[in-house]
């Protein structure tokens, strides 16, 4: 199986498994715009998943179950994410003019090669990323097939079908590019109650990523972690810039965080709002939405791919 799925397949929901809590989401594209048909959210007891990794598998698929039956959405197909930090990705050249079977041949016999030192199974997947006159780029996208296994048959087992594993970094960009276009590098800082993720992202592209548990830090000790982050970056990438940071996740967190990257970092705070624009069901609740919009972001992306097939698109 593919890391990453170029079916297409309705009806279709995206399912983020993130360690505080379950995400999903349906979406249908309108002739303008998008509509939110279901969305719903379910706490996940800690220690569910460790480093991005399923520990407590009868409890994760117990909750995701009692999740799909909440909006019914029971044998739908689902669009799953995996961390980055549990990917590794790779530019590489193929000879040009070759068919996706004999790309996907080639990467198999040199894939021990392509990423040296890894012993484990690998599943992976890649796309063309630019076209040459004797070679053509590809970004190659691995996991350990083991997680990547475990994650699949836990969703399965929980009532979906498991149609598109994709890259949580890959479905946040996505989701951003609907209400923010731009070729400039960005910071996106999910802030959730456990955890913290900081990523720089640039067409399309996950240039810095670093998670932080700051299950017991400070809102003092938050902040000075993000402008060491920035800090960290800007001294090895001199030739990087970026003005705007997206903000996501735990909306109380946000709030007292904006205020100290306004102030100390100087740059322009967007509170990442996926559904900007949209309309929504007759179901959907107004009151939910606001609350939880900000920690949809990667949900959004993947329901997207229900729709759109390009991996990063």
């Amino acid at each position: 199986m593919f890391l990453i799925s170029n079916i297409k397949s309705k009806p279709m929901v995206g399912l983020h498994i993130h360690p505080d809590e379950l995400r999903l989401l349906q979406m249908k594209k309108l002739k303008q715009g998008w509509q939110v048909e279901k969305i719903a959210v379910a706490d996940l007891p800690k220690g569910t998943i460790v480093d991005g990794k399923p520990c407590e598998i009868s409890q994760l698929r117990d909750s995701i179950a009692n999740l799909v039956s909440s909006v019914h959405v029971q044998k739908y197909h689902a669009a799953i994410a995996l961390p980055v930090n549990n990917v590794i990705t790779k530019r590489i050249k193929l000879a040009s003019g070759l068919s996706d079977p004999e790309y996907e041949m080639e990467i198999r016999l040199n894939l021990r090669e392509f990423f040296p030192g890894i012993s484990t199974d690998l599943s992976f997947d890649f796309v063309k990323i630019n076209r040459g006159e004797d070679y053509d780029d590809f970004l190659l996208i691995a996991t350990r097939q083991e997680l990547l296994n475990d994650y699949v048959a836990v969703v399965n087992q929980a009532g979906l079908k498991t149609e598109i594993v994709d890259v949580d970094s890959f479905a946040m960009m996505r989701a951003i590019n609907l209400f923010h276009v731009s070729t400039e590098a960005i910071i996106v800082l999910e802030v959730n109650l456990t955890l913290m993720h900081f990523m720089i992202l640039q067409n399309n592209e996950t240039l810095f990523f670093q998670q932080i548990n700051i299950f017991a830090l400070s809102i003092q000790e938050i902040n000075q972690r993000i402008i060491s982050l920035i800090q960290l970056y800007l001294t090895t990438n001199r030739n990087i810039q970026f003005n705007t940071v997206f903000l996501a996740g735990k909306f109380h967190l946000l709030e007292q965080i904006v205020c100290f990257i306004q102030g100390e970092c100087k740059l322009k705070v967007i509170f990442a709002n996926p559904f900007s624009g949209m309309s929504f069901s007759s179901s959907i609740s107004f009151d939910m939405l606001s609350q939880i919009a900000s920690r949809m972001l990667i949900c959004c992306g993947l329901a997207m791919r229900g729709i759109t097939h390009d991996i990063r698109n």
